[in-house]
């Protein structure tokens, strides 16, 4: 079966191991983590998400990595996203591994149908797709 690697490249970076288990059914979950280095900074807080990201590379051996790609209308830092986003395709293109990158409007319209979904409708629909009955908020 397949296994594909998803990261979230934020401030609390997001990283996922998922399993296909079915064409039908919802994909095994394998790891699941928030990395995140408050007293890190700059390249050394680089190279701990870089290091955490080719741990799982190489736990897991996924076919593809997805990367939620950035979300231009938020406020924060874009400019060290983007940085820590170059570090970790330039290990991806290293070891040969295929990515995507996906636009955020693109991940929420897959999961919820809209593009301008909110988290936690996201979250609701991936719930519900596992199985667990939940409602938005």
């Amino acid at each position: 079966m397949i296994v594909a690697v998803g990261l979230d490249i934020s401030t609390h970076f997001g990283i996922v191991a998922l399993r296909e288990t079915s064409i039908f059914g919802p994909p095994e979950l394998l790891h699941e983590e928030e990395a995140h280095f408050p007293k890190l900074r700059d390249q050394l807080r680089m190279g701990a998400l870089a290091t955490r990201m080719l741990k799982v590379l190489d736990d897991w051996e996924p076919k593809i990595v997805v990367i939620e790609g950035y979300a231009f209308a938020a406020k924060g830092a874009i400019t060290i996203l983007a940085e820590i986003t170059g570090v970790l395709k330039y290990f991806l293109v290293q070891r040969d591994c295929p990515f995507i990158v996906v636009p955020p409007t693109q991940l929420k319209k897959f999961v919820a149908g809209t593009g301008r979904s909110t988290k936690d409708q996201i979250m609701v629909r991936i719930l519900n797709h596992c199985g667990h009955e939940s409602k938005p908020t």
